[in-house]
């Protein structure tokens, strides 16, 4: 038994709702131009989700950043997992904490699913029937992992009011930040001072999300609230070759190798700061991304002369 619909007709909080509701036990799988992803409930919590590419969850990563055991024991785990999951080859470590893994990947879960209501023409079919084996990944399933679709639904209602306000500050998670002169509040969270710490110029905000335990979408709406502030602001690749200089002139040659890389990364066309990345990848003794990065140069240099000629010039 199950149901099947147009998203554009029912919705999906209607949908989990429903299954919420009747304490229903099966697999939502959700498709919308070519992708699929799918929820697995049980008693109508939902317990795994698998993505809608082949790509999986980076378990290593999550129990790092919320440091449910000390880092060595988790890249150890993951080295020696084979057939066990992570969480297995860490309930021997010293220090590992089975209670907070748990809810580190429940917390993963839930923003994956919080994803799905972004897939405005999909459709969707129920199906009441235990998944078949394979279906989802046997780490989410060997957690302890009961969430309540319909909390999701309403945290998702919350982010898409919210969105608006977070576009008007931040454009994509390739976005770079650097702190202003103006003091954070003596009231700031501890998220606020940690996220700002971090907005150093030599990282976009990808990197930050990936690098923190609070969420994507946690990370942009402080960074949002923070630029309206005033306390951040958008980094230029003018601004960051500028720290660069003066990085370099105190010897902080490896600052001032992520700053320009940072502004390539905003402006590739750019050869006067990668021809300073050039100098200071041999200042750092870097050669072969010298080497790779002024061959870089030179083809840009000849297709710049290229395009010259063509016009005429």
């Amino acid at each position: 038994m199950g149901f099947a619909g147009e998203l554009t007709t029912i919705g999906l909080s209607e949908v989990f709702q429903n299954v919420a509701f009747n304490r229903l036990t099966g697999v939502l799988t959700v498709t919308e131009r070519g992708r699929r992803a799918a929820v697995y409930l049980d008693d109508g919590m939902i317990r795994a989700f698998r993505p809608d590419t082949d790509r999986t969850l980076d378990y290593a990563a999550i129990a790092e950043r919320h440091h449910v055991a000390p880092s060595q024991a988790v890249r150890d785990a993951a080295k020696r997992r084979r057939r066990r999951t992570l969480k297995e080859g860490l309930r021997n470590a010293k220090g590992f904490d089975e209670v907070r893994y748990d809810a580190a990947v429940a917390a993963a879960i839930k923003e994956e699913v919080i994803l799905l209501f972004g897939w405005r023409n999909a459709s969707f079919v129920f199906e009441e029937s235990r998944p078949r084996d394979g279906t989802f990944d046997k780490e989410q399933l060997g957690c302890d992992i009961a969430i309540d679709p319909q909390t999701v639904a309403m945290e998702a209602a919350r982010r898409v009011d919210e969105w608006e306000t977070i576009s008007h500050q931040v454009d994509t998670d390739r976005d770079i930040f650097v702190p202003t002169d103006v003091p954070l509040p003596e009231d700031a969270t501890p998220v606020m001072c940690e996220i700002v710490a971090k907005l150093d110029g030599t990282r976009d905000l990808s990197q930050i999300i990936e690098d923190v335990s609070y969420g994507r979408f946690e990370v942009l709406r402080v960074v949002a609230s923070l630029s309206e502030h005033g306390f951040v602001v958008r980094a230029t690749p003018e601004e960051l070759r500028a720290r660069a200089h003066e990085a370099g002139e105190k010897r902080e040659i490896h600052r001032a190798v992520r700053f320009l890389e940072s502004a390539l990364q905003m402006d590739s066309t750019n050869l006067a700061v990668r021809e300073e990345l050039v100098l200071l990848y041999e200042r750092a003794g870097r050669r072969t991304e010298a080497a790779n990065e002024y061959k870089r140069l030179g083809r840009a240099q000849e297709d710049g002369s290229s395009t010259s000629k063509s016009l005429g010039g």
